[in-house]
């Protein structure tokens, strides 16, 4: 975002409605966590920027949860690893081994975009 629109939208936004992501469900890792991950928390960062900000809203997937079987609640399940850890971890590794290791990081995500949105949400 060029320097001078930010400075707009951080003085005259009041309403901030982040729902951008990539619904390819097998988008490459690094992307997917670029896209959905890291541009939510760009716009997480954009809001803690706006002078006027009254609301921010994250548009979520009922994919989130897709992990869990039966009966699934519309909340944000705890997971055994903090998910801002999680991802740093993944982008220092390198691209190989993001592959190689891929079905390992998803764990019981079938999918880059699952888990990123997931990852996205449980760190918001």
């Amino acid at each position: 975002m060029k320097p001078d629109v930010r400075s707009t939208l951080e003085r005259e936004l009041d309403v901030l409605i982040s729902c951008a992501a990539s619904v390819d469900f097998n988008e490459s890792l690094p992307d997917a966590i670029n896209i959905n991950y890291l541009g939510c928390m760009r716009m997480l960062d954009l809001a803690h920027s706006c002078k006027q900000l009254q609301v921010f809203t994250h548009v979520s997937t009922a994919y989130v949860n897709c992990e869990k079987k039966g009966f699934i609640k519309e909340q944000i399940y705890d997971i055994e690893v903090d998910s801002d850890d999680l991802i740093k971890k993944i982008l220092q590794m390198s691209k190989k081994e993001q592959d190689d290791n891929l079905k390992a990081i998803l764990g019981a995500w079938p999918n880059t975009y699952t888990f990123t949105k997931s990852m996205a949400e449980r760190t918001l």
